[in-house]
């Protein structure tokens, strides 16, 4: 384990990211900026949410009194008002029905503690309500302060809920029955559901893991607030951010095993706020915004899974914006040019800007659909709001266990298994998708073999990186027939260090990681 204990670490900035920090302050030649790839944009007269994307393209969001649905044009196909509701983040359920947590005065003139409560909402594909269920701790209504925290789905099916203040859980079935409630040792924070099954909470001062009987499993302390939102890999690690208390600490990412026992911890650079999500790519490194201070330069942090810093990335963001790794190893963030906020879709490969787009009013954020459309919300003045669609070249969500905030386009907060097993069961029969498999052995001395697989006929490249982008190697090209198919790298004058295997085919394109150790 290469997870520190607790000094500081100050990163170096890798040659190509140390470029990139260049292009993203001065502009890059060649890069696109137009508004090309904007497919539409609708207006809204609501305090409009990022949506949740169902399979077949329909979106659901949330404003403070309803919830929205909207056709994969853009088009409002119907609204649910709840007065006096506002409704947390929706959640596409399994079944697609979808769900949403609302935080309710019952009576606006009588005392909070008696009149405030908390909703779980359950809605049909059209929008219309089918039930709800009020979330009662022990009897008692919930007092003002112990807001909603949102809903996440078990491996089953079933809804699991929180409301913060009083730090209670609840399991509920899709039809609306409450199955269990459980009062957890801190205020919720966030929430996430394990490979195994095991929901993950995280608390203000606390991570722990309850099973799906509803009992506690292992808690873990801290002596430090932590952060709003946790990721989880195929193994079931949890990867989460405290915020520091005091004004010149910085803050920590913390590592803990799907038991609850801390892996390591590693304390971030200047700051001591964290807003937004960790995220994890297809190479299985936790990738982390860190807020920047005074010149708002902000930072991406890339950690390995077994704590070694892979690379920071100095960049003008907004240190509030969603991290999303697409398929094709395309990072998305919102960052800031001047008096303009910008979507940025950056290239792991050589620090290239990939294209941006410049937007005059403030991004309140964004997701990208498992087709790679993503949807981006923009506010104008305090009552209009913006939906737009833009396209990308990903074809899709990176193959990784926590490519984006709450998991998915539908934000069920859930990892569907084991990477490795889900890997297996692609492999029989024909490939289903072009595909860059782990180079093994890795790391390596002499050799590595690059697997890569085509679900149809047609022409394919290999080429190796270093970490300046510059091409080492052409491991294969030509047209190659569907299947599997293999390549063997013996890097010849080459020193050690980290270097990238990258497939190119008309489809896309998709990027590994390797280590040469000599």
């Amino acid at each position: 384990m290469r997870w520190l204990s607790s000094a500081p670490v100050r990163w170096r900035a890798w040659g190509f990211l140390g470029l990139l920090s260049t292009l993203l302050v001065s502009g890059t030649a060649g890069a696109q900026t137009t508004d090309e790839r904007i497919l539409w944009c609708r207006e809204y007269a609501a305090q409009l949410g990022v949506p949740a994307i169902a399979p077949d393209g329909t979106m659901y969001a949330t404003s403070r009194g309803a919830l929205h649905v909207i056709a994969p044009d853009g088009t409002p196909t119907a609204r649910m008002t709840l007065r006096r509701h506002r409704l947390t983040t929706p959640v596409v359920g399994d079944q697609g029905m979808v769900y949403a947590m609302s935080d309710t005065i019952l009576n606006e003139s009588a005392d909070y503690e008696t009149d405030a409560a908390s909703y779980l909402h359950a809605f049909d594909s059209t929008g219309t309500e089918v039930w709800r269920l009020q979330l009662l701790p022990e009897g008692r209504a919930v007092s003002p302060d112990a807001f909603s925290s949102g809903v996440v789905l078990s491996r089953n099916g079933d809804l699991l809920a929180g409301t913060s203040g009083d730090s209670m859980l609840y399991a509920v079935s899709p039809e609306g029955v409450l199955r269990w409630r459980f009062r957890g040792p801190s205020d919720i924070h966030g929430l996430g559901v394990g490979p195994d099954g095991t929901l993950c909470v995280l608390g203000r001062d606390a991570v722990y893991g309850v099973d799906p009987a509803g009992r506690l499993q292992w808690q873990w302390a801290s002596d430090q607030p932590l952060g709003w939102a946790v990721a989880i890999d195929g193994n079931g690690s949890i990867y989460f951010a405290s915020y520091s208390s005091g004004s010149l600490s910085a803050a920590v990412l913390y590592a803990l095993s799907s038991k609850g026992q801390l892996r390591g911890r590693m304390r971030l650079e200047e700051t001591p706020w964290i807003y937004s999500s960790p995220v994890i790519d297809s190479e299985g490194n936790v990738l982390l915004l860190e807020p920047g201070i005074g010149q708002m330069i902000s930072i991406l942090h890339a950690v390995t899974a077994s704590g070694e810093p892979y690379w920071r990335l100095p960049l003008e963001a907004d240190g509030q914006s969603a991290v999303v790794v697409g398929a094709d190893e395309t990072i998305y963030l919102v960052g800031q040019d001047g008096q303009h906020k910008v979507l940025y879709a950056l290239d792991a490969i050589g620090g290239r800007e990939r294209w941006q787009i410049s937007f005059t009013n403030q991004v309140l954020g964004f997701t990208l659909s498992e087709t790679g459309v993503l949807y981006l919300v923009q506010s104008y003045g305090a009552s209009v709001y913006y939906l737009y669609a833009i396209q990308t070249d990903s074809p899709g969500l990176a193959d990784s266990p926590w490519p984006m905030p709450r998991h998915d386009p539908r934000n069920t907060g859930r990892v569907s298994g084991p990477v490795t097993a889900v890997l297996e069961t692609a492999r029989e029969g024909l490939p289903t998708a072009c595909r860059l498999g782990p180079s093994y052995p890795n790391p390596f001395n002499a050799s590595t073999v690059v697997p890569f697989e085509l679900p149809a006929a047609g022409p394919a490249e290999v080429r190796i990186y270093n970490v300046l982008g510059q091409e080492v190697a052409l491991l294969a090209k030509g047209v190659f027939a569907a299947g599997r198919h293999q390549v063997r790298w013996e890097p010849q004058g080459q020193g050690s260090g980290v270097y990238f295997s990258r497939l190119q085919t008309p489809e896309g394109s998709a990027v590994r990681r390797m280590i040469l150790a000599k």
